[in-house]
């Protein structure tokens, strides 16, 4: 694969932490301490009994195993509520609320590596949608080669389209 481009940029897991995103350990406590987590002793003890704090691992171990349904649907319930927790406040930032200082300066960043005449790439270990949610209402708006663009692409408001990302 050769790419040609004179910016890309790395961010690590937690890059959103300062702007409401959680770290693992941090999201773990949200699940754990969830009132349908709290009422199933199953999910309790698993979670008790991992040390890692993984709370991947004890969410595939309970829907790949021999769980009950409404285990399986609690675990999935509270893991989406909490996803969709960290979506809701990182959405803030792209619905026109003034963005604190950081993330202005780290925007016009990303705005004069985009205004350039060459591609710029920004890579994320995230698991929330914190840069393409920022970028889907500007005028340079997040592209992934490969997939479908559409303005809507990172929206709730998405729906297919035929426009393709060049």
């Amino acid at each position: 694969m050769n790419i040609k481009s004179k910016h890309i940029i790395l961010t690590g897991a937690g890059f959103s932490k300062n702007f409401g995103g959680l770290l693992a350990k941090e999201m773990w406590y949200e699940i754990f301490n969830h009132k349908r987590i709290q009422a199933q002793l199953k999910i309790k003890e698993l979670m008790m009994e991992d040390s890692d704090l993984d709370y991947e691992k004890i969410y595939t171990s309970i829907m790949e195993g021999s769980y009950k349904n409404d285990v399986k649907e609690d675990i999935d319930y509270v893991l989406r509520s909490a996803y969709k927790n960290i979506d809701d406040t990182l959405r803030e930032y792209s619905n026109g609320n003034p963005h604190p200082v950081e993330l202005t300066n780290l925007l016009e960043l990303f705005y004069r590596l985009a205004g350039q005449n060459n591609k710029s790439f920004i890579f994320t270990l995230n698991q929330d949608m914190f840069f393409e949610r920022l970028f889907s209402f500007s005028v340079n708006k997040p592209c992934i080669p490969g997939i479908e663009n559409n303005p809507e692409w990172f929206t709730s408001y998405y729906s297919p389209s035929s426009s393709q990302c060049i």
